[in-house]
C-alpha cells in the first residue's frame, strides 16, 4: 500500500510588527447616528427640551401663569438631566422672568442672596473651619475608641459618630473623612486573618494588568457593611439639623416665603380659611427636637439592616456571623490601630481648642435664638428679627480675629531672634474661597427665584386648583404619596433640585386643601434626602462606592430596604410625634 500524498504547506509570510493594523470598516448610518446622539445628547436635549414645551408658552402666552409654567418645565428637565451644570441652569430665572414681564430683575436677583442663602454659606464656612483644624478626626476617633472595637461595636460606633458629625458638616465631607479610617482598620484586620477586604479574583482576572485588576475587585460583605454604614449615616444625619444639608435650607426658604405670601394674600379677607393663620417660620430648636430623635432611630434600624444582610446578625450559620465571632478575638488589634491614629494627632492644639469653642458657641447661639419653649435672646437684644445667618457670620468674624497659633505670646520679648512671624487666623479666605460650594448657592437661589415667579404669576394657584381633586384622600395618604415619590425621584437627580420642584407643589396643594403647609412640605423635603439606592443619588453614596468599588446592584439591594424603612418610620413619626411637636 502506498503512502498518502500530503499537500505541501504554503509558506507563511512573516508579520511585520511595524506594519499598521488595517483600518476598521466604515460605520453604518445607524452607527453614526447612535454615536452622535451618545456623544452630544446633553447638547441635543438642552435645545430640544424647550422646543417640546413651546405649546405651553405660545398657546397661552397672555396668561402669566402659563409663561411661568413653561420656565418650570424647562428647568425641571435641565435639573433632572444636568444637561448643563446645575448652577448655570439655575440662573435662567434672572433672564426669563424679567423678559416675560413676570418679575423685575432687581427683585429676582435678591433671591440669590436671601436670608436662607446667607445661612447656608455661613453654616458651610463654620463647618469648613472644623474640617480645616482636623477637629472632626479627633472627635471621630475618640468616640469610636469609647464605644469599643469589636466588629459590631466598631460598626455601631462608625454609624453613630458619622451621623452626628453630618449634623453640622457636609455629608460628603463626613463620608470622605470616615472612609480612610475604615479602610485602614479593615486592612490591618485582614493581615491578622479576620477576613479579606475584597473577594478573590478568578485565574483569568489575575492575569490582567494591575489597573484592570483593581477595577474588577469586588468588596466582601463585611467591607460593604462598614462603607455603606458611613454613606448612609451621613445622609441620615444631615436631615437632623437645618444646616445639615442643602435640601433642608431649600425647604426653609420656600416655606417661610410661602407663609409671608399667604399672610399678605388674606390680610384683608376675613372670610378666608387662612385669615387667622399665624406664620410659624422654621425654628432651629424645634427642628432638632423633632428630626434629631427620628434620625437616630432610623440610623439604628439601618445598623440592624446592615448587620443582618452582611454581618450575620440572627444567622449563626452564616459566614458573616463566623467572621464577627473571629473578629471579637482581634478587637485589641483594631483598638491598637485606632489608638495609634488618635495618638498621631498629638495633644489637642491651640487651633483645635478655639475652633471647638466657637463651634459649640455657634450651636448654642443657634439653639437659643428662638428656642420655642422659652423666650429667645434675639428679642432681648434687638427690636428687629435676627436670623440664624447673622449668628453664623458673627462666629466666622470671630474666627478671623483669633490666630491659629499662639506665637503672638512671644512678641514682647527683647530678643529679636524670637520675634514671631505673622500667624494666620483660625480660618483663611483662601480656604473659604476654594472649598465653599458656590454653585450650590446658585442652585438654592434659582429655586427661590422660581418660587417667587410662581407666586407672582399665579402659577401656584393654578396648580393648586389642578391638584384639588386629591381632597377625597386622607391627609396622611396625600403626604405619604408625595413624599415617597420625591424619595424615589431623588435617586436619579440632585436632591436640592428635586426639592425645588416638589416642595412648592406641596405648599400650593396645602393652601387649596386647607392642610397645614408644614404637614405636607416638611416630610417631602426630608424625603428628598432619603437617597440610598444608587451611587449617583447623593455624593456620600458616590464617595463610598468609589473608595472600594461597590457594585451598583449591591448598593441598590440594600438601599431600597433602607429607603422604604426610612420613609415608613418618618411618616409614622409625622403622624404621632410630629403632632406633639408641631401641633398640625
Amino acid at each position: 500500500m502506498g503512502q498518502k500524498k500530503t499537500k505541501p504547506k504554503e509558506p507563511v509570510e512573516p508579520v511585520d510588527p511595524e506594519q499598521p493594523e488595517p483600518p476598521p470598516p466604515p460605520a453604518s448610518r445607524s452607527e453614526i447616528y447612535w454615536n452622535f446622539t451618545k456623544t452630544y445628547w446633553k447638547a441635543l436635549f438642552s435645545v430640544i427640551w424647550p422646543i417640546i414645551w413651546c405649546p405651553v408658552l405660545f398657546l397661552n402666552f397672555h396668561d402669566k401663569a402659563y409663561r411661568c409654567l413653561y420656565l418650570v418645565l424647562v428647568m425641571a428637565g435641565y435639573w433632572v438631566t444636568e444637561c448643563i451644570p446645575l448652577a448655570i441652569s439655575s440662573t435662567l430665572p434672572i433672564v426669563y422672568l424679567p423678559a416675560m414681564s413676570i418679575v423685575p430683575t432687581a427683585i429676582v436677583t435678591k433671591e440669590y442672596m436671601n436670608k436662607t442663602n446667607v445661612m447656608f454659606i455661613g453654616g458651610i464656612m463654620v463647618a469648613l473651619a472644623v474640617e480645616h483644624s482636623r477637629l472632626h478626626y479627633r472627635i471621630a476617633l475618640g468616640f469610636i475608641l469609647l464605644i469599643g472595637c469589636s466588629p459590631r461595636r466598631l460598626h455601631f460606633g462608625i454609624m453613630t459618630i458619622t451621623m452626628f458629625i453630618s449634623w453640622w458638616m457636609s455629608n460628603t465631607a463626613a463620608t470622605a473623612m470616615m472612609c480612610p479610617i475604615i479602610k485602614a482598620v479593615l486592612e490591618e484586620l485582614e493581615k491578622q486573618g479576620m477576613g479579606s477586604l475584597y473577594k478573590p479574583l478568578s485565574e483569568e482576572e489575575q492575569q490582567l494588568p494591575e489597573a484592570e485588576k483593581q477595577a474588577k475587585r469586588v468588596p466582601t460583605d463585611s467591607t460593604l457593611a462598614y462603607f455603606l454604614a458611613a454613606a448612609y449615616s451621613s445622609t441620615i444625619g444631615g436631615c437632623a439639623t437645618i444646616v445639615g444639608t442643602g435640601t433642608n435650607l431649600t425647604y426653609v426658604g420656600l416655606f417661610e416665603g410661602h407663609e409671608e405670601d399667604l399672610k399678605e394674600k388674606v390680610k384683608n379677607d376675613t372670610s378666608s380659611y387662612w385669615y387667622d393663620y399665624k406664620p410659624k417660620g422654621v425654628n432651629f430648636a424645634l427642628w432638632i427636637a423633632f428630626n434629631g430623635p427620628i434620625m437616630f432611630i432610623i440610623n439604628c434600624l439601618t445598623f440592624l439592616i446592615l448587620e443582618m444582610m452582611y454581618l450575620g446578625l440572627f444567622r449563626k450559620n452564616s459566614e458573616g456571623y463566623k467572621m464577627v465571632q473571629k473578629g471579637k478575638e482581634l478587637k485589641s488589634t483594631a483598638r491598637t490601630i485606632l489608638k495609634q491614629k488618635y495618638n498621631d494627632l498629638g495633644t489637642i492644639t491651640w487651633h483645635e481648642s478655639w475652633v471647638l469653642f466657637f463651634f459649640l458657641l455657634c450651636i448654642i447661639l443657634w439653639f437659643f435664638l428662638e428656642p420655642g419653649f422659652m423666650p429667645g435672646y434675639g428679642k432681648a437684644i434687638s427690636s428687629v428679627k435676627i436670623n440664624d445667618g447673622s449668628v453664623a457670620f458673627f462666629i466666622i468674624i470671630l474666627m478671623f480675629l483669633v490666630p491659629a497659633k499662639p506665637t503672638f505670646l512671644k512678641a514682647c520679648t527683647s530678643d529679636r531672634t524670637k520675634w514671631p512671624q505673622k500667624s494666620e487666623p483660625l480660618i483663611t479666605w483662601k480656604l473659604l474661597h476654594q472649598k465653599t460650594p458656590w454653585g450650590l448657592m446658585f442652585l438654592l437661589g434659582g429655586g427661590f427665584a422660581l418660587a417667587l415667579g410662581s407666586k407672582q404669576s399665579g402659577m401656584n394657584d393654578m396648580i393648586g386648583d389642578w391638584l384639588s381633586v386629591m381632597k377625597v384622600l386622607p391627609d396622611w395618604v396625600i403626604m405619604g404619596t408625595i413624599a415617597t415619590i420625591a424619595s424615589f425621584m431623588t435617586e436619579l437627580s440632585a436632591n436640592v433640585a428635586i426639592c425645588n420642584i416638589v416642595v412648592p407643589i406641596c405648599l400650593s396643594l396645602s393652601e387649596n386643601l386647607k392642610i397645614d403647609p408644614q404637614f405636607l412640605a416638611l416630610p417631602t423635603a426630608i424625603a428628598c434626602s432619603f437617597s440610598f439606592m444608587l451611587p449617583v443619588g447623593t455624593p456620600p453614596n458616590a464617595v463610598a462606592a468609589g473608595f472600594v468599588n461597590i457594585p451598583t446592584p449591591q448598593m441598590a439591594k440594600c438601599g431600597i430596604i433602607v429607603s422604604v424603612m426610612a420613609m415608613f418610620v418618618y411618616i409614622l413619626a409625622v403622624m404621632t410625634y410630629g403632632k406633639l411637636i408641631y401641633k398640625w
